[in-house]
């Protein structure tokens, strides 16, 4: 199993065809301030967008509450590209997607967990884990 460590920058789960591969990343945000998770979506041969993938939650955060809504992906680095399966070109494109956003409990100071899974139209899964840390 091929792990990922994502920077702050979060970089969108890409692929018409994703690859199994975990995505692990740290994100921050302020006390009450909703924070994106994650950015995803599809790209297919020409730099089009696909489907967006379904997001499952598979662990609810404990300190606050996660939802999802329409919004941009771009590709960002030949890595994504990479699990993306022929789309190397293609970075920088952005196509609609789905965005995950996490919203802090009221009051709520310290680190949660969230994990989700990104599921795509071909049966292919990308489990994410995310800790929030809430200044």
């Amino acid at each position: 199993m091929v792990r990922s460590v994502w920077m702050l920058a979060l970089a969108a789960a890409v692929t018409a065809m994703p690859a199994l591969a975990d995505d692990v990343r740290s994100v921050e945000t302020a006390a009450g301030q909703e924070v994106v998770v994650g950015r995803h979506g599809t790209w297919i041969k020409r730099c089009q967008g696909g489907p967006p993938p379904q997001v499952l939650v598979t662990q609810p955060p404990a300190n606050g509450t996660l939802d999802t809504r329409p919004g941009d992906a771009t590709l960002q680095t030949a890595a994504n590209a990479a699990l993306s399966r022929g789309v190397e070109t293609c970075i920088g494109t952005t196509v609609a997607g789905i965005h995950v956003v996490y919203h802090p409990k009221s009051g709520f100071h310290g680190t949660d967990v969230v994990h989700y899974t990104t599921a795509y139209r071909g049966g292919e899964t990308i489990p994410h884990v995310i800790t929030i840390v809430v200044h």
